[in-house]
């Protein structure tokens, strides 16, 4: 009888890794083109992309009906993600910077994939009449001179919600 072989996991040092969604996303690429077809069926203009690599953040632009829309997502919270659930060891084949780097990496990546998927879900919600497209924009709608959402406006003080009636 032959003794069963140990697999070793995917990080091939012998550590347990723990798969995260998006982890094996490898055309970042392709998903912003993804994004801006998804925007164009919907009736969107003026489509733009902008990274912002000091704060690690991606942000997506584009022209609504509505007006000006704005929604940024960061790639350093998926990276953090990522290193809390697999952190750096001694064991690793590579330094504690090059294990982060690589983690970076993957979350410029990843971002623009979660971004599409989310997109796409709320779009056919939408579709559906699940939601109103004002109730999907109406957070990242751009107001006001200083280039703030809704949302930054409501969450820093400078609008303040309505009352509830009765």
């Amino acid at each position: 009888r032959r003794a069963a072989r140990r697999r070793r996991p995917p990080g091939g040092d012998g550590l347990r890794v723990t798969r995260l969604p998006y982890e094996g996303a490898t055309a970042g690429g392709r998903a912003i083109e993804d994004i801006r077809k998804l925007l164009e069926g919907f009736g969107c203009t003026r489509t733009g992309i902008e990274e912002d690599t000091a704060a690690g953040v991606v942000t997506l632009h584009f022209q609504h009906a509505m007006g000006h829309v704005r929604f940024s997502a960061s790639y350093r919270g998926w990276a953090q993600l990522y290193l809390n659930a697999n952190p750096w060891t001694t064991r690793r084949r590579v330094t504690a910077d090059e294990w982060e780097a690589r983690a970076l990496r993957q979350g410029r990546i990843a971002v623009w994939s979660v971004i599409r998927d989310w997109l796409k879900a709320q779009l056919t919600a939408v579709e559906a009449g699940a939601m109103d497209a004002e109730t999907l924009l109406l957070p990242w709608l751009v107001v006001g001179d200083d280039g703030a959402t809704v949302h930054e406006a409501l969450s820093d003080g400078r609008l303040r919600a309505l009352p509830r009636p009765g």
